[in-house]
């Protein structure tokens, strides 16, 4: 079966999340997520991209980041065959070592850049493994929070167009930041789930009928769309979730059409 062609973002913003091959975990150290670090700052160089956020679990790692001088594809590859290649040196092995390519979900809207960057970031205290978020020292939280370091230039992320979006003034854009990452929320994104073989396939997190609609809802209120999907005002979001629900879900037209309120054939429509 060929690959299904990724949903490309207008405005360079994108979610990313790779996993073990196998499941395996990809970070044993903090070395070895310190290395990763360090891949990423050097090929940040020269304009490449600007880093939003990221997270490094055992198994997995989300990114939230902005092409510049280079697309997604470069970038991710630039960064996991860099990895790959130390991480089989140091623990002498061969093989891959990330699962098949990376996946990615395009970010629009700023609502729905926030909510992807706070649900990054949430990602250990979701798992189980911190109770509070600065009690996971392998996120970018701490880059958003630690205002020295950010007044001194001295992050890895690139915080300051995400913190204008709370406030101009640094010390309220931080506080901000903070009470907004710890808003009680049901933000569905891209993700994994070892628990479940049905949630994921191919190359996207699998949708289904036990999360889709708190997937939907979560997507209308990102992108602050109110009344109905069949409203020539939504055609533009009405159009990018059914593409969403057909790539990351097994539901049937007829299925999309009943979540979403529409007809089969406006499903059926969109590519």
């Amino acid at each position: 079966m060929a690959r299904q062609s990724r949903i490309l973002s207008s405005t360079g913003v994108y979610h990313i999340m790779a996993r073990g091959n196998e499941k395996k975990n990809i970070f044993i150290d903090d070395y070895d997520r310190n290395k990763y670090l360090d891949i990423i700052y050097e090929k940040k160089k020269n304009n490449a991209f600007l880093l939003y956020s990221y997270c490094l679990m055992d198994n997995h790692l989300h990114l939230l980041l902005k092409e510049e001088s280079l697309d997604i594809s470069n970038i991710m590859k630039r960064l996991n065959t860099s990895y790959a290649s130390y991480f089989n040196r140091k623990y002498d092995r061969v093989g891959h070592v990330f699962q098949d390519r990376f996946r990615s979900e395009p970010i629009e809207k700023e609502t729905y850049l926030l909510a992807v960057l706070r649900y990054i970031h949430n990602n250990p205290v979701k798992a189980g493994m911190v109770k509070n978020l600065s009690d996971y020292k392998w996120s970018s939280y701490f880059d958003y929070i630690l205002e020295d370091d950010y007044a001194k230039g001295k992050s890895l992320v690139d915080c300051e167009n995400i913190l204008e979006l709370f406030s101009r003034n640094t010390s309220k854009a931080v506080q901000y930041f903070i009470d907004f990452s710890k808003q009680d929320n049901e933000d569905v994104f891209l993700d994994i789930d070892d628990g479940n073989e049905e949630y994921e396939r191919g190359n996207y997190v699998q949708l289904n009928h036990h999360n889709v609609r708190a997937f939907v809802n979560a997507f209308l209120n990102m992108r602050n769309i109110r009344g109905s999907l069949k409203d020539k005002n939504n055609r533009t979001a009405r159009e990018d979730l059914i593409k969403t629900l057909k790539q990351q879900s097994n539901l049937s037209a007829r299925e999309i059409a009943d979540y979403l309120e529409l007809s089969k054939g406006m499903v059926l429509r969109v590519k």
